[in-house]
């Protein structure tokens, strides 16, 4: 049992170091953010039906990883914002972002096969 254990541990760990996700993430889509010399790509990833994350990359290079709750099929907040950040998926497929204030800007989706780069590059 004791080596079971470790090797499903192992198992994950390998997942982990080359940025796979578990067999029950899937992937919702790659959004580019961009607001004058800003630029960020943003992918969402479902992690069960209570959990989606939200993985950012931003021009300088820089990445941030959070764990976002459903809302809905379509809607997504950061429980742990004071300020209400969350996205929302329109029909069109673009991702709004939005916090309690109300919208903030809309991200645009990026087609199949396109990559964070194509987003941060332009």
């Amino acid at each position: 049992m004791r080596k079971r254990f470790i090797a499903v541990i192992a198992v994950f760990a390998i997942f982990l170091a080359f940025g796979e996700q578990p067999a029950e993430a899937s992937s919702i889509g790659t959004w580019c953010d961009q607001e004058g010399s800003y630029r960020a790509a943003i992918h969402l990833v479902r992690q069960g039906p209570t959990n989606v994350v939200a993985e950012t990359l931003y021009f300088d290079g820089s990445s941030g990883r959070v764990s976002m709750r459903v809302i809905a099929s379509n809607r997504f907040i950061d429980p742990e914002s004071d300020f209400g950040d969350g996205f929302f998926i329109s029909a069109s497929g673009a991702l709004e972002l939005f916090d309690n204030d109300g919208h903030i800007r809309t991200a645009r989706r990026l087609p199949q096969g396109a990559t964070a780069s194509d987003c941060l590059n332009r």
